[in-house]
C-alpha cells in the first residue's frame, strides 16, 4: 500500500518496526482480549498482530484507507470518528499512533472538531487546555475507553 496520507487529518503512519516492537509490547502486557486501533490508517497493526487470541477493532474516518484495507484481515472496522464510540464500550486493549493536528486547526475541522471531542471528554475537562494538540485527546478517550486493567501502547 502506497503510503499517501492526508495531513488535514493529522495522519502519520508507522513504520513496520515501530509497530512490530508495539505489538511485542501488547502481547507481552496482555494475553488475549478485544484490541482497539483508533485510527487504523493502513492497518500496519492487526497486519501484523495475527493471533486468534484477540478481536481486532480498527476505527478511522478516512474512508479511502479503510476500503483499500476492508477485506486483508479478520478484523472489524468502522468508518467513523473515533470520539463518537459510546464510553460505555469498553477494550482490553488499544494500539495506536494518534493524530497530531495542532489545537488552531480544530476548530472548524469537519473530523476533527474542538468542541464536539471536548463534549465527549467531559469527565476530563478539569486537566483540559485550550492549546492541547488533537492527540492529548486521543490518549483521553483512549483511557476512557480501557476496561480496568486495560492496556494502552501508544507512540
Amino acid at each position: 500500500m502506497e503510503n499517501k496520507y492526508n495531513e488535514n487529518l493529522g495522519q502519520v503512519f508507522t513504520s513496520v518496526n515501530i509497530a512490530k516492537l508495539m505489538i511485542k509490547l501488547l502481547r507481552e502486557n496482555l494475553e488475549t482480549g478485544v484490541i482497539l486501533d483508533p485510527g487504523v490508517g493502513q492497518n500496519i497493526f492487526f497486519q501484523h498482530l495475527l493471533d486468534e487470541a484477540y478481536t481486532k477493532v480498527g476505527v478511522d474516518v478516512d474512508g479511502g484507507l479503510l476500503s483499500e484495507i476492508n477485506n486483508l484481515a479478520r478484523s472489524n472496522y468502522l468508518l467513523m470518528n473515533f470520539f463518537d464510540l459510546n464510553k460505555t464500550n469498553k477494550f482490553d486493549g488499544i494500539i495506536m499512533n494518534p493524530p497530531y493536528i495542532r489545537q488552531e486547526e480544530l476548530i472548524d475541522s469537519k473530523y476533527n472538531n474542538k468542541k464536539k471531542i471536548i463534549a465527549t471528554l467531559k469527565e476530563y475537562s478539569e486537566y483540559l487546555d485550550k492549546r492541547h494538540n488533537l492527540y492529548v485527546y486521543f490518549f483521553l478517550k483512549a483511557h476512557q475507553l480501557l476496561s480496568n486493567g486495560g492496556v494502552l501502547i501508544a507512540i
